[in-house]
């Protein structure tokens, strides 16, 4: 699996996108995909974790410090992508799938060419600059 880490100075959301304003649980930084947790905090996402894997997801588009290197620290107030377009920051190929990625050694929340453990697919690439973000919810078991 391929993950895709993005240029945090081209993040950002397009006009029509659904984006809210979260709070997070964990330090971050702009263009990671988050969950929201039950206490509606943002938590990083991850495919290979259930847990980390299950909710609603989101992505970090802006960040109220405006850090230059595009952390976010754990508290800090965020704008999240809900639903809609937006420029994630790397370019996609709008032949291909994006899914939430596994754990890449300690880093959570990237974008990945291939289904993690728990899929997640997350929408669809418009051109080359620009993803509909539009993400499945993960497959789960009821009893």
């Amino acid at each position: 699996m391929t993950t895709f880490t993005p240029d945090v100075t081209r993040v950002r959301p397009l006009p029509g996108s659904v984006v809210t304003p979260k709070v997070m649980a964990e330090a971050s930084k702009l263009g990671r995909l988050c969950f929201i947790a039950p206490d509606g905090n943002l938590r990083e996402a991850a495919g290979d974790t259930l847990p980390l894997a299950t909710g609603q997801l989101v992505v970090i588009v802006a960040s109220g410090n405006r850090n230059p290197d595009g952390t976010v620290a754990a508290g800090e107030a965020v704008d999240a992508l809900e639903f809609g377009r937006y420029a994630p920051g790397f370019a996609v190929d709008p032949t291909k799938q994006y899914f939430l990625a596994n754990i890449t050694s300690t880093v959570k929340g990237l974008f990945g060419d291939a289904a993690g453990s728990n899929t997640r697919r997350l929408g669809k690439p418009e051109s080359l600059e620009v993803f509909f973000f539009n993400p499945q919810e993960v497959a789960t078991t009821y009893s």
